[in-house]
């Protein structure tokens, strides 16, 4: 486990400054500079730096130090992260799985088949003290100045580490930030070398985001999402945290619905989207299930908990939907373990990581040539409802719903090309959603709560608790008209045009 600080130098400081510090019971002892080559390696798609891993090659005279870093898990100044190292003389093998069992193990499952090239790229002076205490080596004070390249841009660095030996302690770690920074013109650097690497790589302007080849954005974004989708699959597996089923449904719509989008267009195979988004069908299907059941739960224990006399009356519809939400899961695992999504699942791993070779008789699609259209075509599908509001009816709000939720999709997967005047517009789509969202869960619960009621009419706290989630949904029923007004009204329209006028 790597534990270090780091900070920013913001005013003058040299190495003469840093040896006449008072620092207590700790001296300081010059060890060495050096100049290295440092390169972040990654997968076409970010498939390691995307999920906050970093493999990196520090090229040194006569050898070659391959480190890989999981996930930073401190805050501030301080970052916490595994680090693995090892060491080569002469020619890297082509394959990392060559390199270490441990950095393997720790990339394998990420990076697969994929190929690996510098996407970061630092060029850093290192100078280096240890620190002692009472002539042991607790930690190791670095200066680093240098400059970060990627995607053509530059950032220069300057900056101190100290970062903690096996002698040393989070105490030691810190007193001594703490005697740095009031005698040294220093300032907390939450984010790595790579982080500002990697927001180097962000910075690509919206019009170049607009002439960005389709493929390529496409691939970016899905393998985001094919990320996330493998990132909490094993907890929501599991069935424990209902955060995680929340996460692997937001990634399951979001991957089918840009497979949806991007059937409407001829830069992948119509049948492979196709595939895929049937393949993701009964996933997504699932995971709502157990997920609608999930929020159920939620809203009864917040009402539990706010009338505490009714406990025992909600008792058979809290059981009733345990048991539903247990066997809901029990599908969904009994799916997820299944050799049919393994088998898609790895196709469409595959898929993201492959580019696509457009023949040299054929025009390049760019993200500006098909945006405006996706866009526009799903927000039309949202003002087909003016015919049927205010009054519409309990099931074509949910629609609509939906038809507001596709709208938002594709603008978040063009936002990037779209920039920040597209936010507000987001806003009110998200506004719209969440309120019908809060509808639709309060009709669900309603029916339910009645259904049982039926059935035990002694249990008047059932009853009371129908009338109460009627009372909710008439009174969000009612008070969708300004949303509705406000997704509809001209300003809207303008703003969203204008936006997509820019593309």
């Amino acid at each position: 486990m790597e534990i270090e600080a780091k900070y920013a130098v913001v005013g003058p400081l040299d190495p003469a400054m840093l040896e006449r510090l008072d620092l207590g019971p700790y001296q300081l002892r010059p060890s060495g500079e050096e100049q290295h080559h440092d390169e972040v390696l990654d997968t076409p798609t970010r498939a390691l730096t995307t999920q906050h891993h970093e493999l990196r090659l520090r090229h040194l005279p006569g050898h070659i130090i391959v480190t890989y870093k999981g996930p930073n898990l401190g805050s501030g100044a301080r970052h916490e992260r595994e680090e693995i190292e090892a060491t080569f003389t002469g020619a890297l093998p082509q394959d990392y799985r060559q390199w270490s069992p441990e950095i393997a193990r720790g990339i394998a499952p990420i990076v697969g088949k994929a190929t690996l090239a510098p996407l970061v790229e630092m060029d850093m002076r290192r100078r280096t003290w240890r620190i002692l205490r009472q002539s042991g080596t607790i930690a190791e004070l670095a200066l680093d100045e240098g400059i970060i390249r990627a995607s053509g841009r530059a950032t220069p660095v300057r900056e101190l580490e100290i970062e903690l030996k096996e002698a040393g302690t989070r105490e030691d770690l810190t007193a001594l930030t703490q005697a740095l920074t009031d005698q040294l013109p220093l300032r907390p650097e939450p984010r790595g070398k790579l982080e500002r690497g990697l927001a180097l790589l962000r910075e690509r302007t919206r019009k170049e985001e607009c002439h960005r080849p389709l493929e390529e954005a496409s691939r970016e974004v899905l393998q985001r999402y094919v990320t996330d989708l493998h990132t909490v699959e094993p907890v929501a597996r599991t069935g424990t945290d209902p955060e995680a089923i929340h996460k692997m449904r937001v990634a399951t719509r979001r991957l089918r619905t840009v497979l949806s989008l991007l059937q409407d267009t001829t830069v992948f195979p119509k049948p492979r989207l196709r595939q895929f988004r049937r393949g993701l069908k009964d996933v997504a299907r699932m995971l709502g299930d157990v997920r609608d059941l999930d929020v159920l739960l939620g809203r009864v224990h917040a009402y539990e908990e706010a009338e505490p006399e009714l406990i025992a009356d909600l008792s058979p519809l809290r059981q009733q939907l345990m048991d539903q939400r247990k066997a809901a899961h029990a599908r969904l695992r009994k799916h997820l373990e299944s050799a049919k999504v393994a088998h898609i699942l790895g196709q469409l791993e595959t898929f993201v990581q492959t580019p696509v070779e457009v023949p040299l008789d054929q025009p390049v699609i760019l993200v500006r040539h098909v945006a405006g259209s996706a866009i526009w075509q799903r927000y039309e599908a949202v003002l087909t409802y003016e015919s049927v509001m205010p009054g519409a009816s309990l099931p074509l709000l949910h629609r609509l719903r939906i038809a507001c939720k596709q709208t938002r999709y594709a603008m978040e997967f063009f936002q990037p090309a779209l920039g920040k005047r597209a936010k507000p517009l987001l806003k009110v789509l998200l506004q719209a959603q969440d309120h019908l969202g809060r509808l639709h869960d309060a009709v669900i619960l309603h029916e339910r709560v009645v259904a049982l009621g039926a059935l035990s009419p002694d249990q008047h706290g059932l009853a009371r608790y129908a009338a109460e989630l009627a009372a909710e949904r008439d009174q969000l029923q009612a008070d969708f008209a300004p949303r509705w007004k406000q997704l509809r009204s001209k300003r809207f329209r303008k703003g969203l045009a204008g936006v997509l006028g820019r593309l």
